[in-house]
């Protein structure tokens, strides 16, 4: 079984927050999430991107290398999209944004995410929510 913790060592005073991966007691990885403005237009949805600033930030996905290909990711992605989730049921939230590597683009393209930005090491990548 997989748990998601808050991080003991975050500051609640800091936006961004990191969760930890475990299974059982063993640490396979983390995701770290933050509020933020969003600052560009999204392409299918130009006005959302006005009317509804607020997004969430995908700021780090780790899994370890020998859990890697085994659901985790998925997992840590579904915790993330349903924090998101969560946040635009309180306060609104158009929806999740990451700045993938270009080795990980194709595991955000597969969740759904679609591509807003790109230069030469990184693709900023959006997932609208519903």
């Amino acid at each position: 079984m997989i748990t998601i913790r808050p991080n003991g060592q975050n500051n609640r005073k800091l936006r961004p927050r990191t969760y930890l991966l475990y299974h059982e007691e063993t640490l396979i990885g983390y995701i770290a999430v933050a509020t933020m403005a969003i600052e560009f237009v999204i392409p299918e949805a130009p006005n959302e991107s006005r009317n509804d600033p607020q997004g969430v930030l995908l700021g780090k996905l780790f899994v370890a290398e020998s859990c890697r290909g085994q659901g985790v990711g998925n997992i840590a992605m579904a915790f993330a999209l349903d924090l998101a989730s969560k946040i635009n049921q309180l306060t609104g939230c158009a929806g999740v944004i990451v700045h993938s590597h270009q080795n990980s683009v194709g595991f955000y393209e597969r969740l759904g995410f679609i591509h807003i930005e790109e230069d030469e090491n990184e693709k900023t990548m959006f997932f609208k929510l519903a």
